[in-house]
């Protein structure tokens, strides 16, 4: 009986421990699921308040940007003429790597590696191709022009096909060196017309291959000036680099940070095989929380692009709110675009206003004696001589000299929050998330790229590198002047 009663109250106890163990997991499951319902439902709210203000949240927003006038057709055959570049650059890919013309070292290249790469067929062929393709009607360089056909095709929005930097890079070389030579002259008007298939990013790595190959053009065009060539007139860009880095931010949060997250926020799986068991499990639960986090900083940066905001994200600020840092430590890479797109508007525009400097002197063989002066040339009345708060001051210099540079005297403060958006501390000084302080430490000269003397703003600091100066009495000049014996030997004409 003893027995008995010791076996009935064990099973008694062993219910009640497995009944109470089921409820805990019950409330354990119930309250994770809990978590995760409360944070995609804020998420969600988030996007339905944005959504009402017009801004782009989701896949049909992505697929209105795509222009009406794209052509698949010509899509496709644009992709394979990037693949057959492809194939050609990786013949050898050492010679056409070193006709990387416009280097940081400088123009690097001899005149007979531009003849030897005018003289190779394939090449020849190919440009013939793809000027043939850009005749019948607009192309598209950029991941909008496969986005819709690759999404109707079943593709993941990471997947779609976007053209590589190296191949784009390497056709527009190709055209310039081609370009550069008097048989080859025609190939300007070509030159102009794969300019323009890049005008149309939808994100931000399309944008800064677009902006890089934009650089080269718009030097092209001031060295053939420098040679006393005729160059073509360029169309006045409908937007800015900083616009179109703005609308890159919006599409990239809108793609990559919204509806690929999403997508991928609902796929245990793909969690794990991304972010490892614990961050997924993190961002499983408050995934919806830090992805409001996310799209919050990238709306704030691309306000300051627009010059909507003249102060930082507060990216410190999302940091400690979020409960991953998965999904936020990306994004400090994407605010370098911001000083990138900003430095190039600056420094295209001075450009610019050199080669129309310098044809001003083949015609007239006289310069402007002051900035006033300078400031009534016809040229001047529809050029941009204030961008980004920065404007320009032309010198008058002995010997039918000139420069012009930017004013770093003036207000600075738009360009200085577009430089600390980028975060370019070693170049400015300035501490990264919003801490901007009016002068810079000291540095030790010799030390880090970058180091500069004490109580210089940073803005003012790194404006200071913006400056061309000519000597038009040497002008025009060969293209053997041009390219010196000397690999990366920079032109005299310039500072």
């Amino acid at each position: 009986m003893g027995s008995h009663d010791k076996n009935h109250e064990r099973f008694y106890l062993s219910r009640r421990f497995w009944l109470f163990f089921a409820l805990l997991v019950m409330l354990l499951v119930t309250t994770l699921l809990t978590i995760r319902i409360v944070s995609q439902s804020c998420y969600q709210s988030f996007k339905e308040e944005c959504q009402k203000q017009g801004i782009p949240m989701d896949i049909t927003d992505a697929l209105a940007l795509v222009p009406k006038d794209l052509d698949e057709g010509r899509q496709e055959r644009l992709w394979q003429l990037m693949k057959k570049a492809r194939g050609i650059i990786g013949k050898d890919s050492g010679f056409y790597e070193s006709l990387d013309i416009y280097r940081k070292s400088g123009l690097g290249i001899m005149l007979k590696d531009v003849e030897k790469l005018c003289a190779v067929t394939e090449i020849s062929d190919f440009l013939m191709e793809l000027n043939g393709l850009l005749q019948e009607g607009p192309v598209y360089v950029s991941k909008l022009g496969y986005l819709r056909q690759d999404l109707c095709n079943g593709i993941e929005v990471w997947a779609v096909r976007s053209p590589n930097v190296y191949e784009v890079r390497s056709i527009t070389n190709w055209i310039i060196l081609f370009a550069m030579t008097e048989e080859h002259s025609e190939y300007k008007q070509l030159l102009l017309a794969w300019e323009k298939s890049m005008a149309h990013s939808s994100t931000l790595i399309d944008v800064m291959i677009g902006m890089g190959c934009r650089r080269k053009i718009v030097s092209f065009m001031l060295h053939e000036t420098l040679r006393g060539r005729e160059t073509l007139q360029q169309e006045k860009k409908e937007k800015s680099e900083v616009e179109y880095a703005a609308d890159a931010f919006s599409s990239d949060r809108n793609l990559f940070t919204g509806v690929m997250m999403e997508d991928f926020l609902s796929k245990p799986a793909l969690l794990v095989e991304e972010y490892g068991v614990t961050e997924s499990a993190l961002l499983w639960l408050f995934g919806g929380i830090d992805l409001k986090h996310s799209q919050q900083i990238m709306l704030e940066a691309e306000a300051c692009l627009r010059g909507e905001r003249m102060f930082l994200p507060d990216v410190e600020g999302h940091m400690k709110s979020a409960y991953s840092s998965s999904l936020l430590g990306s994004i400090g890479n994407l605010l370098e675009s911001g000083i990138s797109a900003a430095s190039q508007d600056i420094n295209n525009n001075l450009e610019n206003l050199t080669a129309q400097m310098i044809q001003y002197w083949y015609k007239h063989k006289q310069l402007p004696q002051s900035n006033d002066e300078f400031k009534l040339l016809p040229f001047c009345k529809n050029a941009d001589l204030q961008l980004h708060g920065v404007g320009v001051v032309y010198e008058r210099l002995p010997d039918n000299r000139f420069r012009i540079s930017v004013d770093s005297k003036g207000d600075v403060s738009k360009y200085a929050v577009l430089l600390e958006l980028g975060k370019r501390t070693n170049y400015s000084g300035m501490n990264s998330h919003g801490k901007n302080p009016e002068t810079v430490e000291k540095k030790k000269r010799g030390g880090k790229r970058g180091s500069h003397p004490d109580n210089i703003p940073a803005p003012v600091y790194y404006l200071r590198q913006f400056s061309k100066e000519v000597d038009c009495s040497r002008l025009p000049l060969s293209l053997d002047e041009m390219f010196k014996a000397e690999p990366g030997k920079k032109l005299r004409t310039e500072k």
